[in-house]
């Protein structure tokens, strides 16, 4: 898991659960204007399709990430 920064297309409370379909990919942190911070498996993040109580979540890996 790795802390990324994301983008909502709707609202989230910081302690959702994020989902990859059934599965838990993870975890949002801070939430501010659509954008957020979220504890994300990194294998789950390659395979996309993350979703927080039906919001889309979109992660962005900065370009310095090694991983």
């Amino acid at each position: 898991k790795r802390l990324f920064p994301v983008r909502l297309n709707g609202d989230a409370e910081p302690g959702s659960a994020v989902k990859c379909g059934d599965v838990d990919a993870g975890e949002i942190r801070s939430v501010l204007d659509g954008r957020g911070i979220a504890l994300l498996r990194l294998d789950l993040v390659e395979k996309g399709g993350l979703t927080v109580n039906g919001v889309a979540v979109t992660p962005e890996k900065p370009d310095w990430a090694e991983f």
